[in-house]
C-alpha cells in the first residue's frame, strides 16, 4: 500500500533481488500505491487493475507506460489475467469480466456473471495454469469487500462455487489442478478442487503453526 514499486523475488528464498517502478502519467499517478492486482505475460510486459481508480493500465517489462483504458470502461476494476495475448479483467461493480485488446486495450469481448449472488462483486483472479477452460478462479466479494467466496470461472461465464461458509478470503491461486484460497480470519490456506469439492487445508502442522 502507497508504494507503487514493484518488488521481484527470488522463489526459493523469498529474498528481493529487483524492483521496477511502473511510470504511471501524472493525472493517474494516485493510484499508483493503491493498485494491488496485477497480471504478467509470458514477455514481461504487465497490466495493473487501480481498484477505484476504474482502469486498467499496461506497462513494458521494465515499466515504461502503454497504455491505459477509455473513461467509463470500469466501476472498480480488481482481477485481471492474461490467456495468450487476451487481456481477461474483471468490472467489479457491473459484474462483468471484459476481454482487452493488448494492442490499445479496447474491450473486444464482455460476460455478464450473475449478480443475484450472495458475494457480487468481483475481486483478485487468477488464471488456470494449463487450459482456457475453466479460465480462472475468482473471488467474489459482499458488499464491503471483505466477506465473500471463490468461484471458477469458465469461457462462457458459468460459474462453479468452491462450497464453504463465507470468508474472507485476502487471495486465490492455482495449486496443480487444485484451487487455493487465503482466508483472513482463520490464517488457513483453503483447497478445492475445480468441480468445488473441498479438500484438506494446505499446508502441515509447522505451516498451519505458523501462519
Amino acid at each position: 500500500r502507497d508504494d507503487p514499486t514493484l518488488y521481484l523475488l527470488d522463489a526459493a528464498s523469498a529474498r528481493v533481488i529487483g524492483r521496477i517502478v511502473p511510470q504511471w502519467p501524472a493525472d493517474i499517478a494516485q493510484h499508483a500505491g493503491r493498485a494491488i492486482n496485477l497480471a504478467v505475460h509470458a514477455d514481461g510486459r504487465f497490466a495493473i487493475a487501480t481498484g477505484a481508480g476504474h482502469l486498467v493500465a499496461l506497462f513494458g517489462p521494465q515499466g515504461a507506460f502503454l497504455g491505459r483504458t477509455a473513461p467509463q470502461t470500469y466501476r472498480y476494476s480488481n482481477g485481471l489475467w492474461w490467456i495468450g495475448d487476451a487481456l481477461w479483467t474483471t468490472d467489479t461493480n457491473r459484474f462483468q469480466l471484459k476481454r482487452l485488446d493488448p494492442a490499445n486495450l479496447a474491450v473486444v469481448q464482455t460476460l455478464t456473471l450473475p449478480a443475484d449472488a450472495a458475494a457480487r462483486f468481483l475481486g483478485p483472479a487468477r488464471r488456470h495454469p494449463q487450459t482456457d477452460d475453466p479460465m480462472a478462479a475468482l473471488v467474489r466479494y459482499q458488499n464491503g469487500m471483505t466477506v465473500g467466496g471463490v468461484v471458477v470461472v469458465s469461457r462462457d461465464g458459468h460459474e462453479t462455487l468452491l462450497a464453504h461458509a463465507p470468508f474472507e478470503p485476502r487471495d486465490v491461486a492455482w495449486l496443480g489442478e487444485d484451487v487455493i484460497a487465503t482466508d483472513g480470519v482463520t490464517r488457513q490456506v483453503l483447497r478445492w478442487r475445480a468441480d468445488g469439492t473441498e479438500l484438506a487445508r494446505f499446508g502441515d502442522a509447522e505451516l498451519t503453526d505458523r501462519l
